[in-house]
């Protein structure tokens, strides 16, 4: 009897060596993988920020962090994060001036910092530090210059956007809001 199971059990080892070996493989089984990796961004950011001032019709100031991840191409890759008020400064009844508004020429400026991506590549912050004016309508850079074969730390990358609003005594009193709306690309 056991000479009959270890014969039917041999059978079936041939059958199924043969039947794989029909199938043309032959040991070791290996499989390729291939994947195409394309450029992408992602970005957050603190979903709002408080602006206040140290003291009599000083600027406000505010400090907005946010956190990217990126990778570019690696030739003539590139890409940026933008900014732009999208829905400006609103709480101003009658004659106004309303906060921010272009039109009574009262400023948000802001200034940025970034973390340069982990693996070649740059990132510059806006401007060098120097504030610009925010327009509704204009985008202006948070992060530029992402060059070619860009790759950001695994944990991302981090920066700060510094907001400072002049204080001025036309405002009224109120609580007014501003959006501020992000662009993001990446080549």
């Amino acid at each position: 009897m056991k000479k009959i199971l270890a014969l039917t059990a041999l059978a079936l080892l041939l059958a199924a060596s043969s039947a794989l070996a029909q199938l043309g493989q032959a040991p070791p089984y290996t499989t390729t993988l291939s994947v195409t990796i394309a450029p992408e961004i992602a970005f957050s950011v603190d979903a709002s920020t408080t602006l206040t001032s140290a003291g009599r019709f000083a600027d406000f100031l505010g400090t907005t962090n946010f956190t990217y991840f990126v990778r570019t191409t690696k030739v003539g890759g590139g890409g940026t994060i933008n900014l732009y008020v999208s829905t400006d400064f609103s709480s101003c009844t009658g004659t106004g001036p309303c906060v921010g508004t272009p039109k009574d020429s009262e400023t948000l400026k802001y200034t940025c910092s970034v973390v340069a991506p982990g693996n070649n590549g740059t990132a510059t912050g806006c401007n060098a530090g120097t504030p610009a004016a925010v327009g509704s309508a204009n985008a202006t850079p948070v992060v530029s210059a992402f060059s070619a074969d860009a790759r950001s730390l695994k944990a991302g990358n981090t920066g700060t956007i510094a907001w400072d609003l002049s204080n001025s005594p036309m405002y009224q009193t109120g609580s007014p809001t501003a959006t501020v709306t992000y662009t993001i690309s990446a080549t």
